[in-house]
């Protein structure tokens, strides 16, 4: 019995295998962006293909050259970045259905199993609403892929998820952070993916309310996660992993707005029309790797969301009930029978 209260109810090997996906999840999202930026999301009108069709070889050119090297040295970029999205997908994929999702449920312990299928039902469904984008595309058009890049934000944040609730961190009981904080972290999760909302409309159907509201948003999200984090490294001083991802949070949140101006003057700031914007190294580059930060953002978010909200220690909540924050029964009864962890729920 000692034993298994001294194990760790994810062990160490799927808690790495959690953030590996999570990294993978990353080109993913940047060749999904370059896939927009460049309108390459129709390059190919087949919704199913290989996931080794970028290695296949091209047997109606002469030397039947690999499929990838061919399409490069031919400037077919669209497909190429399409086709890599797609690759990056089904890895993606493949670790949540071979490694992630069977790991958890046969070697984790408690409410922990179900993380993995959690994050596998979440790549499934994504999957599904890419290929539905391709294959509906003449009757559905851009609001689909608009829908699709509204959820891809949320499937990466459950991959972050998953990954820091499995991690030694989240088990950490945290200091007497007031009730408030907490309503507060879901407050500023809502607004942060508001903002990215209303930036996936505009980026797909340049619509003017959303390019309003992006602007604003932004602003709000700024103050309201600089205000948070110094909140969060004010009140949590248990969990050195909190005050890490805080300080990360803090460091993207500061370096978007300079991408973000950039990306904007370089799409609206000319003379001509948004889609009549000739495709540019630097200028795709900015409007992309400021997508994938603003994804990055909303990640750490939610990472950091779920740290703050992990289970209070006794001692924190005593102090909490010194300050009239916490009701004295609360207490009381946690005394009788503590409060249940997810390794405790069957």
């Amino acid at each position: 019995m000692s034993s298994l209260k001294t194990t760790p109810p994810v062990p160490l090997w799927l808690q790495w295998t959690a953030w590996i996906v999570v990294i993978t999840a990353i080109p993913l999202v940047l060749l999904g962006a370059e896939t927009t930026t460049k309108k390459a999301g129709m390059a190919d009108q087949q919704a199913v293909r290989s996931p080794l069709y970028l290695f296949e070889r091209e047997e109606h050119v002469e030397g039947n050259p690999i499929r990838g090297v061919h399409l490069l040295q031919t400037m077919q970029i669209a497909m190429f970045f399409e086709h890599s999205h797609r690759l990056f997908g089904w890895a993606v994929g493949a670790q949540c259905l071979f490694l992630l999702a069977p790991g958890m449920w046969f070697a984790a312990r408690g409410g922990y199993r179900w993380l993995g299928l959690l994050a596998l039902t979440g790549v499934t469904a994504q999957g599904l609403l890419g290929i539905a984008r391709v294959a509906l595309n003449v009757r559905a058009g851009p609001e689909l892929a608009a829908l699709h890049g509204c959820s891809a934000q949320i499937v990466f944040a459950s991959l972050v998820a998953v990954a820091t609730i499995a991690t030694f961190a989240w088990r950490t009981p945290s200091d007497a952070l007031p009730g408030w904080l907490r309503w507060a972290t879901l407050g500023i999760v809502a607004l942060v993916y508001a903002q990215l909302v209303a930036g996936a409309i505009m980026r797909h159907l340049l619509d003017p309310i959303a390019m309003r509201l992006h602007i604003l948003l932004a602003f709000a999200a700024v103050l309201a996660i600089l205000w948070w984090c110094y909140q969060i490294r004010l009140h949590d001083r248990l969990s050195g992993a909190t005050w890490a991802m805080a300080a990360f949070l803090t460091f993207l949140v500061l370096i978007q707005p300079i991408l973000g101006v950039e990306a904007w003057i370089r799409r609206f700031g000319t003379t001509m029309l948004p889609d009549e914007v000739p495709s540019t190294l630097v200028g795709d580059t900015v409007r992309s790797v400021h997508h994938l930060l603003g994804t990055m953002i909303f990640g750490t978010t939610v990472a950091l969301a779920a740290l703050v909200v992990r289970p209070r220690s006794r001692q924190a909540d005593e102090t909490l009930i010194e300050k009239n924050v916490l009701a004295p029964q609360t207490l009381r009864s946690s005394s009788v029978q503590p409060a249940r962890t997810m390794e405790e729920i069957a």
